[in-house]
């Protein structure tokens, strides 16, 4: 699992740029779909159930391909793989951009998302092989994090501004950024070592980890639901403007990023299992708001009475998921039991998107297309009942 570590403190940085400017392109992707949807189907004439495969196609091809994936950076090596899969990405994202119709758009988004499923994880093994244990390595996985997080929200601020002109703009915004990380990759991402271990060939049988795979899956397919719902009713039903639809569901996104910051503090303080169940209850609590009144109100104020609390909902149970789905497993397995919580979290979004789509085209309710997001938060809620009154413990 060694890797060539760069000399200099100027190439750790440099190499952690690398790695961060990645992670914030992958994160993108959702939420530059996600206000860029409504323009898309107004341009191409389609249904919102159509529409939304272009944004299901990206996390679809992510979970898709995360656990292969793995495999398959052991057998061609890290460095190969994580510069092939960026240049694909790069050339993927501008096919996507110019696409005339919707099925180009689709594969388009599926090639990134496996493209995207091939950096992650390889980004967090260069991590830990390149900075060693101990404070550097927790710094960088600190502003590793943080890119991803700080990107999806500033990408959606992006996107609202961008749509204004075109949403082809939105869906190109990565493709510079792209081209710089590419070359600055061929410079210092290191090589790889002989002889590295080969991964598990199994994934890891844990409770834990299959109710934080639920928990993760439903928090993040009540957040990516309700988002695409609510950019679409406004949009596309009250005639708003991206950027203010942007403007109004960024909190959650930016609530992401200060869970990151906060997790040191709150995960000793409370304990996994109570941050995860107050997470599944502020996204229902945000859902079941919207549900009751699905109206924006003035400047958006009914759609941030729903987004706060998902964000809220980020903030208590992002870094607590994490940490309880390796809660008891032996160091070798917590590699991939990490996948599997990032395979849930991708497929939550795509199963409450498609059926959100498909009933907002069928019923024209919105309330009727919420169903499969109140679904989702019901289930995140099941998923952590007894951390409700647990006691400073990790989630079980």
């Amino acid at each position: 699992m060694a890797t060539v570590s760069p000399a200099s403190a100027t190439g750790h940085r440099a190499l952690l740029g690398v790695l961060a400017g990645t992670m914030l392109v992958d994160s993108l992707e959702i939420v530059l779909m996600g206000v860029a949807l409504p323009s898309i189907r107004a341009e191409l004439g389609i249904s919102a159930a159509s529409a939304v495969w272009a944004l299901a196609a990206f996390p679809l091809g992510f979970g898709l391909a995360l656990v292969p994936g793995r495999q398959l950076a052991w057998r061609l090596g890290r460095r190969a793989v994580y510069l092939s899969a960026l240049a694909v990405f790069g050339a993927a994202a501008v096919v996507a951009g110019t696409a005339g119709d919707l099925a180009v758009l689709i594969a388009a988004e599926f090639v990134k998302g496996c493209c995207a499923a091939l950096t992650a994880p390889a980004g967090i093994a260069i991590i830990a092989s390149t900075f060693g244990e101990g404070a550097a390595q927790r710094r960088a996985m600190l502003a590793y994090s943080l890119s991803g997080t700080i990107g999806a929200t500033a990408g959606m601020l992006a996107a609202g501004a961008l749509c204004g002109w075109d949403w082809r703009w939105a869906v190109l915004l990565p493709v510079p950024v792209v081209l710089v990380l590419t070359g600055l990759g061929l410079r210092h991402l290191p090589k790889d070592t002989p002889g590295l271990p080969r991964p598990a060939a199994r994934l890891p049988r844990s409770g834990p980890l299959v109710r934080a795979a639920i928990g993760a899956a439903a928090l993040n397919g009540v957040s990516v639901g309700l988002f695409v719902v609510v950019n679409l009713q406004l949009q596309n039903g009250f005639a708003r403007p991206a950027w203010q639809a942007a403007l109004v569901c960024a909190p959650a996104y930016a609530m992401l990023a200060l869970s990151v910051l906060l997790a040191g503090r709150l995960l000793p303080r409370y304990g996994t299992a109570r941050l995860v169940a107050a997470g599944a209850c502020a996204a229902a609590a945000g859902c079941a708001l919207y549900l009751w009144h699905p109206e924006p109100g003035t400047g958006g104020l009914g759609v941030l009475a729903a987004t706060v609390p998902i964000g809220i909902g980020y903030l208590c149970s992002f870094a607590a998921l994490n940490a309880g789905a390796s809660a008891g497993l032996p160091d070798a397995d917590r590699p991939a039991a990490g996948l599997v919580l990032q395979t849930a979290v991708q497929f939550g979004g795509v199963l409450t998107v498609v059926p959100a789509g498909a009933l907002l085209t069928a019923s024209g309710d919105v309330r009727t297309a919420l169903l499969p997001v109140a679904v989702a938060a019901v289930a995140g809620l099941a998923a952590a009942p007894a951390g409700l009154l647990a006691r400073r413990k990790p989630l079980q």
